[in-house]
Parts: C-alpha cells; sequence; structure tokens
C-alpha cells in the first residue's frame, strides 16, 4: 500500500505513531528529498522544508537503530522482539556485566562502531542507548542504514556584509588602542546584544553627526577576580616530583614498567598465604559461599613492614590493616624518592589523599580468634592517610577517597585541585588496595562481576 504525506511533518508524525512501517518510511523520506525544493517558495519555506526533513531522517534513525539493539538483545537472550520494552532498564531483564559486554560487541559489529560496555551505564534501556547512538553517529548510521547524508544541523549561512573569515576566535583578539577619530577601516559587526559566558553585551554605538549624543552609560562593573584556582591554572603545571609502588609480579615502579613492556600476564591462582582457593570452590549460585574464580592480581610482601621505624609496636602493627602499613611504607618511599626528609616536611602543610577502602581484615582477625586488639583504628581504612600525616607532622587535608574502581584516579584530582586553592603546597596522592579474604571473589563471583579464567 502506497502512503502519502503533504508535509514532513505529517510524515514524522505517522513514523512516530507506527502507521507507516521502515521501508515506507525510507521511501518517503528518499521522495521527498527528490522534490524537494530548490528556492522557487523563497528562503524562508526552503529553511523549513530542510528542518523538517532533517527532523524526519533523525526519527527514521532512532527507529532504525532501536530495531537493531532491540533484536541484538532478544538474540542474546533467547526472546521475541516484542516481549521487550524499550523503555525497561536492561538489568531487569537479566542482563550482567558479561551480556552487556557481548551486546555492545554485537553492535559494534551491527553498526561499524568502537563502543565501550560502559556506554550501558550511562544510557540502560533500549530507547535512551539507541537515541544516544543515532545522535552522536547520526553522520555514519544514516549514511549505513538511511542511505543519506546525516542529520546534523547545516551550517549558517554567511552573511552578505562578510568579506573574509577570520582564523582567530573572537575571545582572544587584542582591542583597538588607536583613538576613534583615527581609525578609517569600517567597524566589525558588534557581537550579540545579550551577555552571555563568552561574548559580553554590546556597547552602544556611537552617536552620528545626524543624531543627539546618547546619554552616557552607567559604569560597568568591576571585573571579577580570578579565583585563586584560576589564577593557578593559568600560571603554573602542577609538577611530580616523586613516585613510589608495588604491583602484583612488580617489587617496585621499575619492575612494572618492565612487565608492561613486555606485555607480561601477572594474573594468578590465589597464593597458600591469602587463602585456600579449593576449600571455596565451586558454584557459586548453587552453593552459598563458593566462588568458580581462583585467579587475581596479589602482590608478594603483602605484609612486609617495619612497625618500630614507624615508632609503633609490633603488637599493635600485627593488629593494622595491611593496606595501612602499605600505605605508610611508599608513602615514604615516594618522599624519599622526591629528595624530601622527614624533618624538612614537618610543620608543613603537606596533604594525602589515598585511594582506600574495607578489606575485610578486621573479620579476619575474629576468624583467627585474635579479638584482644591494641588499636582499634587499625583496621579502619579512613585512618590511614591520617596515621601517616601524624607521622610526619605535617597540616595538610588529610583523606580517604572511596569510590570504587576510580578512587586513585579521584585522589589525583583532589589533590591537584588542592594546590590549585592554595589549600596546601604539595600532596601526595595515590591508592593502595589488598586482597586478604575470600569475602569478594565469593560475593563478586555470584554476582557474576569476575572472569572464571582470570582473563
Amino acid at each position: 500500500m502506497t502512503t502519502h504525506a503533504t508535509s514532513l511533518t505529517e510524515l514524522h508524525e505517522q513514523i512516530r505513531t507506527g502507521r507507516i512501517g521502515q521501508d515506507e518510511a525510507l521511501r518517503l523520506i528518499r521522495a521527498w528529498q527528490q522534490g524537494r525544493q530548490t528556492g522557487s517558495e523563497g528562503e524562508p519555506a526552503q529553511r523549513q522544508a530542510t528542518g523538517d526533513d532533517a527532523a524526519a531522517r533523525g526519527e527514521a534513525l532512532r527507529e532504525r537503530v532501536c530495531d537493531i539493539v532491540t533484536h541484538a538483545v532478544s538474540e542474546l537472550l533467547k526472546v521475541g522482539p516484542d516481549d521487550l520494552d524499550a523503555d525497561v532498564e536492561l538489568s531487569e531483564y537479566g542482563l550482567d556485566s558479561i551480556v552487556m559486554s557481548q551486546l555492545v560487541n554485537a553492535v559494534n559489529d551491527e553498526l561499524g562502531l568502537e563502543l565501550a560496555p560502559t556506554v550501558l551505564f550511562e544510557h540502560p534501556n533500549l530507547r535512551a542507548f539507541s537515541a544516544h547512538l543515532a545522535d552522536t553517529y547520526a553522520d555514519s548510521l544514516s549514511v549505513r542504514l538511511l542511505g543519506t547524508p546525516g542529520t546534523g544541523p547545516a551550517p549558517a549561512p554567511s552573511t552578505a556584509s562578510s568579506t573574509a573569515t577570520s582564523a582567530e576566535p573572537a575571545a582572544v583578539a587584542a582591542p583597538s588602542t588607536s583613538p576613534p577619530e583615527a581609525r578609517t577601516e569600517s567597524p566589525a559587526p558588534p557581537p550579540p546584544a545579550t551577555g552571555g559566558r563568552f561574548f559580553p553585551a554590546a556597547a552602544p554605538s556611537a552617536p552620528s553627526a545626524e543624531t543627539e549624543p546618547a546619554p552616557a552609560p552607567a559604569p560597568a562593573p568591576a571585573p571579577e577576580q580570578a579565583s585563586p584556582a584560576q589564577a593557578f591554572a593559568a600560571e603554573e603545571p602542577v609538577a611530580v616530583v616523586g613516585m613510589s609502588g608495588r604491583f602484583p609480579m612488580a617489587d617496585d615502579l621499575a619492575e612494572f614498567w618492565e612487565n608492561l613492556r613486555e606485555g607480561r600476564d601477572c594474573i594468578r591462582e590465589v597464593p597458600s598465604d591469602r587463602w585456600d582457593w579449593r576449600e571455596y570452590y565451586g558454584d557459586p549460585v548453587e552453593e552459598p559461599g563458593r566462588t568458580d574464580v581462583k585467579w587475581g592480581g596479589f602482590i608478594d610482601g603483602v605484609a612486609d613492614f617495619d612497625p618500630l621505624f614507624f615508632g609503633i609496636a609490633p603488637k599493635e602493627a600485627l593488629h593494622m590493616d595491611p593496606q595501612q602499613r602499605l600505605l605508610m611504607l611508599y608513602v615514604w618511599k615516594a618522599l624519599e624518592d622526591a629528595g624530601h626528609s622527614a624533618d624538612s616536611l614537618a610543620g608543613s602543610d603537606l596533604a594525602m589523599f589515598v585511594g582506600t577502602n574495607d578489606t575485610g581484615y578486621g573479620t579476619l582477625a575474629e576468624r583467627c580468634g585474635k579479638r584482644d586488639s591494641v588499636s582499634p583504628t587499625g583496621g579502619v581504612p579512613s585512618l590511614g592517610p591520617n596515621r601517616m600525616s601524624f607521622f610526619l607532622d605535617v597540616h595538610g587535608p588529610s583523606e580517604p577517597v572511596e569510590t570504587a574502581c576510580s578512587s586513585s584516579l579521584v585522589a589525583m584530582h583532589r589533590g591537584v585541585t588542592a594546590i590549585a586553592r592554595a589549600e596546601c603546597e604539595t600532596a601526595v596522592v595515590g591508592g593502595i588496595n589488598t586482597i586478604v579474604v575470600p569475602d569478594g571473589h565469593v560475593s563478586f563471583s555470584r554476582a557474576g562481576m569476575l572472569s572464571v579464567d582470570g582473563r
């Protein structure tokens, strides 16, 4: 059956309400493009046709992308496309991280994109995900799926008075210093009349000889003073002056760099000094407290610590979370690498921003029957940075950061921001994480968040 539309607005409505199918919509869009007005009805009509055309093509592209994504999900879940609601979050259909990765890979193959699985966390349902793809990759997907150019906005027409375009942004143009009566060139077009973030409000035009002088404008407000952060960012970058670290199969940064260069696989079976993985191995779904994952990235010497060097009694150190011990050790090494001594830093505003979390070490001590801790703060992850600040006698911000996998990155951001705001002159930033109990393996594998083969 052939459908007719008297305008693109009507065509768009037919597509939106489902009165016409995909093939018929594409036929009507192409027919409209071929018979598009060429100027006989004037420029305003041409602009209206172009806008309606772009809207119809954009809607058709979203529907086509949604069909493709819906089909991919139905294939993964082994259900019919009609059983899926485009406005329901994908997690409610039971899509875990593995299935979401498979979905993104299928969409990449079908549409020729290079999406990361994290895109589904930002656009969690079929409609939002499809609209994001259609809007973000409109040009390539329009050609691939509709056989038409992209739906992006057309460039604004140039004005008749323009004779050349400037290659420099207006914001950096230097103002003229010659007196008004000495200028002979034509004045440049004024900026928009309304003020904005990048363009100030247009100044009143100078009076001509035929008109009465305009009243003097009100005094302009004094320019805002730049904040300390803005002034710092404009004047001086941040320098990294020292580093330290220990990673799986790398006792220092040199070994870590070598592992990167060689592409070394540093994932291994759970070492015996953490737990016996055989005691916990099993089906996490059918057997509570079991995990089918026996792999991970583990550092050697997790218990290495010289408590007396840091003025801590050995018995107290035993009840300190290994993360606190390693934090103190590698903060010290980073300061040594920077050429700073503890005496030179005492009394300064050195800051500490360290990514850390609860490792479950306290529960491990309870399981072993060792509850006579002389330091109840030893198992509190938030006190790790504070302990090192106290030891060094430094008085800048001392904060733990817990934002899951981004903790170290956020700690670095906070350190740079603190320096920019003049809250401190120097900051130690980083992160520490140890895996000392099997609880994380058990819970994460039950949720389908860990790889069974460790890769």
